[in-house]
């Protein structure tokens, strides 16, 4: 084992589940056929092993094992339910997920598009875990602030609150645990020593523009290994270092040059594309569209390359962000036509061991490969809600949840 890691032999990552440790309170998803594709698999694993995991770093039951993709894509085919919200004439798309944190699993995620003429609107505690917003295109607020630029987030920790209202014509991912309001106003209870903790953070661009509230931006440093013309807007944990840190990329970088080379996210990753289409290449390559609304998570596990095409037409929120971070920059970003913009989890601008790592090879520096074991964290510190009940006509002890 190479850096003290296991390795896995040249098996195709279109077909690969990660086993993962954790602690559950239900039996271990079924084994599937060990020669289906990604998407099949993906289908029949996803609604028993979600429906098995109780979210990493969280149980008390006995340790036991599930099955993990190595990666997963956000799509068409993957999406669990679709639906129109009335009154508003939304339209949500849903894909249940594993993980809340998306280190040891995929977080669900909800995606809200609201026509022209139209507003979503939705208030409570965030009930099943931590939330984050962001925003491809048209503006949110979030308790009375408004988001307006491609890419602005807004973060609530678990059992926070939130008054929220999209407007018409945005588009806005919601990524993390399972999208519930839960409809109270009351306020969980903190102890001094936790008297500091964040309850919520916004990610404006402006402010990273700006260099201001812990935001910043520069220079990539990793497309094109740095040699390419590509900017960052990035975003500090804060003091608590409970609101986890943020980026988002500013691709202006010509096709030829357009990659990022192999390398793994040690505390996974999910990658939000705004505008542009990436790709991620192990045995196959595999996209995810801005237009359409897709995603990826990545494993800590998995070594890959990725590459980028722009798109083909102006994309005005795109051209926006864009614009406004690389004028009179000093390291010679030039402002391009036809951008691509994500955003990815679970990078911390300020912690190389928060950030992707290039020297750490399963197989060798210049092709795919996957880790069979590795141990790994999340990037910021994660809360947790202990609530007590009262005993049972059988127990004689409050039971703790």
């Amino acid at each position: 084992a190479a850096n003290g890691h296991e390795r896995c032999g040249p098996v195709s990552a279109s077909r690969l589940f990660v086993t993962v440790r954790s602690r559950i309170l239900h039996p271990r998803p079924a084994r599937q056929p060990p020669f289906l594709s990604m998407t099949e698999r993906n289908t029949r694993t996803r609604a028993a092993a979600a429906a098995a995991l109780l979210a990493a770093f969280v149980g008390n039951a006995s340790a036991r094992t599930m099955e993990v993709p190595v990666q997963f894509m956000y799509n068409a085919t993957t999406v669990d339910r679709t639906f129109t919200h009335s009154p508003s004439g939304c339209t949500f798309n849903k894909w249940d997920g594993m993980d809340q944190n998306g280190v040891v699993g995929y977080p669900w995620i909800t995606t809200i598009e609201c026509p022209e003429g139209s507003t979503y609107t939705a208030e409570g505690v965030a009930a099943e875990g931590h939330l984050r917003f962001y925003l491809r295109q048209g503006s949110f607020t979030a308790n009375g602030k408004m988001m307006d630029l491609m890419g602005d987030a807004y973060w609530m920790n678990e059992n926070s609150y939130v008054e929220l209202s999209v407007s018409g014509g945005s588009f806005v991912y919601v990524v993390g645990a399972e999208f519930t309001l839960r409809n109270e106003t009351g306020f969980t209870h903190r102890l001094s020593s936790f008297g500091n903790d964040a309850t919520e953070r916004y990610y404006l661009g402006y402010d990273a523009i700006a260099g201001t509230d812990l935001a910043a931006q520069g220079h990539d440093g990793h497309i094109g290994n740095g040699t390419t013309n590509a900017r960052d807007l990035v975003f500090s944990k804060g003091d608590s270092t409970v609101d986890p840190p943020s980026i988002t990329v500013l691709n202006c970088a010509p096709d030829e040059d357009s990659f990022v080379w192999y390398h793994t996210h040690p505390a996974g990753a999910m990658y939000i594309p705004y505008a542009g289409m990436i790709c991620f290449d192990t045995d196959v390559s595999e996209c995810v569209s801005g237009a359409d609304g897709e995603a990826r998570w990545v494993s800590p596990n998995l070594f890959y390359k990725e590459h980028f095409n722009q798109i083909e037409e102006t994309n005005e929120h795109a051209q926006k962000v864009v614009d406004l971070a690389f004028a009179g920059n000093e390291d010679g970003d030039e402002t391009c036509e036809f951008p691509v913009v994500f955003g990815v989890t679970n990078f911390d601008p300020d912690d190389e061991e928060g950030q992707p790592n290039f020297e750490d090879a399963p197989n060798g520096l210049n092709t795919w490969g996957i880790f069979k074991t590795l141990i790994v964290r999340t990037t910021n510190i994660v809360t947790k809600t202990v609530s007590v009940g009262e005993p049972s006509a059988t127990r004689s002890r409050p039971v703790v949840a």
